[in-house]
């Protein structure tokens, strides 16, 4: 008698399942996690020193400005001075976005692999994961753009229908109405692509080779059957998120110093993140299990209908 399938985990259980994940996994993923913090931290201090001394120095100059006379020397010199400190300014932004972007990309590289690895109880060694990050940093950057346009466009999407519906509707209860369903529908049908978005994440990590369009399209393979089982999970992890922001702006309100509000904000979000990649990669394996035994099911049932040969 052959040993009985498991039975797939529920939404529930894959939270249950991700949090396990993510306290085992939280100590070798701890020193990675203060590498990358550290390195923000120090490219965010620079580009906030150039920034601020730019900024003061462009106040400066605009002040004299309003005491010389428009089109002498003098005034076209600060003008030109102040023309290079905006020109500053800008670069100093772009970097740190860019930079910014750069580590995001790495902490999520980081969080996957560790939870994937942990997951399949192997250890995870510095070196490994260094190897991992330079060979796929590139393909999870252009995936996280492609999620980030179409999540962009998305939502521009729904508020400009929910405008224009607002705008020919006028006030009345009816357009409110309408409005109203019309936003829990657009939410709704958000959390299932987040779901699929998330997805392609994952697979830009753990496919080499594998992003930007055609993880979105190894996404989808991969969550065929688990449609509503992907929808019910990030429901759940949406409720987390709003649980997080809602300890956040409560603690606003309590007077801490600068630093160390900072730094709990920070460990409140990388916690969080940390959580939701790990359910993410929870998911990512119950969709490929599902595959595996649908593609068996469907080897055993060609078997058993494959005619007998003639003897």
């Amino acid at each position: 008698m052959g040993k009985e399938a498991p039975r797939p985990l529920t939404a529930m259980g894959i939270i249950r399942k991700g949090a396990n994940l993510f306290w085992r996994s939280a100590k070798p993923m701890l020193s990675i996690l203060v590498i990358i913090l550290v390195l923000n931290y120090v490219c965010l201090s620079r580009t906030s020193s150039i920034v601020d001394s730019s900024i003061s120095h462009f106040l400066r100059r605009k002040n004299l400005l309003r005491r010389l006379e428009n089109g002498t020397d003098a005034f076209n010199s600060i003008v030109n001075e102040s023309w290079d400190e905006i020109r500053q300014i800008i670069r100093a932004v772009v970097v740190v976005s860019l930079t910014y972007y750069l580590l995001y990309s790495f902490i999520v590289i980081a969080i996957i692999y560790t939870v994937a690895m942990v997951g399949k109880s192997r250890t995870v060694a510095l070196k490994d994961l260094v190897v991992r990050i330079r060979r796929t940093w590139m393909g999870t950057m252009a995936t996280n753009i492609y999620v980030y346009f179409l999540t962009s466009g998305y939502l521009s999407f729904c508020v400009l229908l929910m405008s224009a519906v607002a705008f020919f509707g006028g006030i009345s209860a009816a357009t409110l109405a309408l409005i109203a369903a019309m936003a829990i529908l657009g939410f709704l049908f958000f959390l299932h692509l987040s779901m699929l978005w998330s997805q392609a994440v994952v697979v830009s990590v753990m496919e080499e080779g594998r992003s930007g369009i055609f993880a979105l399209g190894r996404a989808a393979e991969r969550v065929q059957g688990m449609k509503g089982s992907g929808f019910r999970v990030n429901f759940l992890l949406f409720l987390v998120v709003a649980l997080a922001q809602t300890l956040i702006s409560t603690a606003t309100f309590f007077p801490l110093p600068d630093l160390l509000s900072s730094i709990i904000f920070s460990l409140v979000y990388l916690l969080v993140m940390v959580l939701i990649q790990a359910v993410n990669v929870v998911f990512y394996y119950e969709c490929q299990e599902n595959q595996e035994e649908a593609a068996t099911r469907m080897e055993n049932l060609a078997y058993t209908r494959a005619p007998l040969e003639e003897p």
